[in-house]
């Protein structure tokens, strides 16, 4: 599954779910966003008593299953998914040439 493979590579301290920076970095690498209010606006339309306040991004994580609700199918979701599966990818290929821990910032 797609979402659960990028959801790992980019769950950088491996605690098993994502913060607002982690989720963010992709999205404004790859030009989707220029900060992470979008994904602010995001998460809250995704689980809305989880991100009520400002200090909820700093505290919560996103867990698997949010994740995966980012990519239902809509076009905004297309574009969204194609560009991160890509990203995907490269990260795949990087790690069959064996190379040393290749961050998402250098794959950008």
């Amino acid at each position: 599954m797609f979402s659960k493979e990028f959801f790992e590579i980019i769950d950088v301290n491996r605690n098993e779910g994502i913060s607002l920076e982690e989720v963010s970095v992709p999205h404004i690498a790859l030009g989707l966003s220029s900060d992470t209010s979008f994904m602010k606006m995001v998460l809250r339309s995704i689980n809305p008593s989880k991100f009520a306040t400002e200090k909820d991004f700093d505290t919560e994580n996103i867990t698997l299953k949010e994740f995966t609700n980012l990519f239902k199918k809509d076009a905004i979701s297309e574009k969204n998914t194609e560009a991160l599966r890509r990203l995907a990818l490269k990260k795949r290929k990087s790690d069959e040439q064996d190379e040393s821990d290749v961050t998402i910032r250098e794959l950008l």
